[in-house]
């Protein structure tokens, strides 16, 4: 059967698996990989018996020959990073999201990785850095990603503050709709340097283990920024912004257009509660109050707010 008849069949029927494993099959003999992969990931997304049907599990073990033995020829050099949980997903047969694993060694196929036309088309990016988050913000800032909008970096060793900054004024940041930054210890510091570039973010989300260093003068921060104005989604988690920073997010003129406020892991009481209860956000659709230390009475208060709010796990640290 043709190609174009696998296609026909399965627009007809798209949960049809043996006709998708047999298009399958015939696209890895003609050595289309990606687009091998692609409908793979298709194939488990019509089906939750991953694992126990037989076809699955054919589909299974194409996935993992792919990933090991193939995965260069559709990610190119930056494939030896490639996180070996989590398989790229494949659209058009290109790579659109993707995460990758540093440990502070290989610097020179991160950078080239991050600038690779295998990856024009990249729209999602997850960093796991284990080890010198210097170079990781250094090849992000010199990447050549023209699709990418979504950028998540989950550091796990000290970042300076400088490199974050000048990843703030890079080219790449600048188009950047989402970011996400995750590590061990974020402060002030950190929060003053990313505040400094030009990047429009329409979702920022800050995460720290240790909420000591990130204070109510990240929250001022923020709300002084040029950035604050286009924001949608702001979290601060892992904080101890308390109940002086939620009062300067909550009263803030700039964050009007904010509809996720996630203030998850802090040390918010119920002056806090009190001011975000007021609903002086007006956009504000959802609110994140997990693990802080608001008693009943200002729980009493958020329950009554028109909105999706979450407040489980008061007077308690989240598993990490």
């Amino acid at each position: 059967m043709a190609v174009q008849d696998y296609e026909r069949l399965l627009a007809q029927d798209p949960t049809a698996l043996s006709v998708r494993t047999e298009y399958i099959q015939e696209l890895y003999q003609t050595g289309r990989f990606a687009d091998c992969l692609e409908q793979i990931q298709i194939a488990f997304s019509y089906d939750e018996r991953v694992g126990d049907a037989p076809l699955l599990r054919q589909l299974q073990a194409l996935e993992k020959h792919l990933l090991s033995k193939q995965l260069r020829s559709f990610v190119g050099s930056i494939a030896k990073l490639v996180h070996p949980q989590q398989a790229p997903v494949i659209e058009k047969g290109r790579v659109v999201e993707m995460v990758i694993k540093y440990d502070g060694a290989s610097f020179d196929t991160l950078q080239r990785g991050l600038q690779s036309k295998f990856l024009e088309q990249l729209e999602l990016l997850s960093v796991v850095c284990e080890a010198a988050p210097e170079h990781v913000m250094a090849a992000l800032g010199d990447a050549s990603l023209p699709s990418l909008i979504d950028l998540n970096v989950w550091v796990r060793a000290p970042l300076p503050s400088a490199s974050l900054q000048a990843f703030a004024h890079s080219a790449l940041a600048t188009k950047l709709e989402s970011f996400y930054l995750r590590a061990d210890v974020l402060s002030d510091e950190h929060v003053m340097a990313l505040m400094s570039g030009q990047a429009r973010f329409f979702e920022l989300r800050l995460r720290s283990t240790d909420r000591s260093r990130l204070t109510a003068q990240s929250a001022k921060l923020i709300v002084e920024s040029q950035q604050a104005r286009a924001l949608q989604t702001l979290g601060i988690m892992g904080s101890s912004i308390g109940d002086e920073g939620t009062m300067l997010l909550s009263t803030s003129k700039t964050l009007c257009g904010i509809r996720r406020l996630e203030l998850f892991d802090g040390v918010i009481r119920n002056q806090g509660a009190r001011m975000l209860a007021s609903n002086l956000l007006p956009r504000l659709e959802f609110l994140d109050l997990r693990f802080n230390e608001i008693d009943d009475a200002g729980l009493h208060e958020l329950r009554h707010m028109d909105l999706e709010v979450h407040t489980d796990g008061q007077f308690q640290r989240p598993p990490h």
